[in-house]
C-alpha cells in the first residue's frame, strides 16, 4: 500500500486570538486554538474522533490521557492533499481557567499546553489510525496579536500510531 494510505499530519496549529479579548487575562480564562490537517496520502482519510486536552501545569504526566473524543459524522473525509480545519467549537477549553492559574502562568509559575490527537481509517480497513501532537504555549502578546508556540512532551504526545487499541484514556476501550 506504501503512499496510498492516507498520513495526516498537523499542517496548522494557532492560539486564536479573539478580536474582542483585549487583555491577557481573558485569553487565558478562555484558549481557543485552531488546528488545520492535512492528508498527505493518495487516499482518502475518514475522520473518526478527535480531543484535546488543555493542561496548565509545568510539566505534563507521563502518559496523555484523553477525556471522551468529539465523534466525526461519516461526510468528514480529507481527500488527498487536501487540508480540513476542526470544528472551532470543539477546540477550546471546556472550562474557564481560574484565577490562581492565570495568575500562575502570567508570574511564569505554569504554562499552558494543548495535546491531542485526531483518529482516522481509509479505505483498505487497516487499523485506525492516530495523529498525535502537543503544543506549548511560549509567549503571547496580544497587543501585537501573535503568540510563539512550540513542540511539547516528546514521543508518548506527538506523532503518527497504527494500533488496534486506542491512546490512554478515560472511557473504556472499545472492544
Amino acid at each position: 500500500m506504501g503512499v496510498a494510505v492516507p498520513t495526516l499530519m498537523l499542517h496548522k496549529f494557532e492560539f486564536v486570538m479573539d478580536p474582542d479579548v483585549l487583555d491577557d487575562r481573558a485569553f487565558l480564562r478562555h484558549p481557543k486554538i485552531k488546528v488545520v490537517v492535512k492528508n498527505f496520502g493518495q487516499s482518502p482519510a475518514f475522520l473518526k474522533a478527535w480531543n484535546f486536552t488543555f493542561v496548565w501545569e509545568k510539566e505534563l504526566p507521563a502518559k496523555p490521557v484523553y477525556d471522551f473524543p468529539y465523534p466525526c459524522d461519516v461526510e468528514e473525509v480529507i481527500e488527498p492533499r487536501d487540508t480540513y480545519t476542526l470544528d472551532p467549537e470543539t477546540t477550546q477549553a471546556t472550562a474557564p481557567t481560574p484565577d490562581p492559574i492565570i495568575d500562575a502562568v502570567i508570574a511564569g509559575k505554569r504554562s499552558l499546553t494543548v495535546y491531542g490527537f485526531v483518529s482516522y481509517g481509509d479505505i483498505f480497513g487497516s487499523p485506525i489510525r492516530y495523529m498525535k501532537f502537543s503544543k506549548r504555549l511560549f509567549e503571547f502578546d496580544l497587543k501585537e496579536e501573535w503568540t510563539s508556540v512550540m513542540d511539547y512532551g516528546g514521543y508518548e504526545y506527538t506523532g503518527q500510531r497504527e494500533h488496534y487499541d486506542a491512546p490512554n484514556q478515560k472511557w473504556p476501550k472499545p472492544t
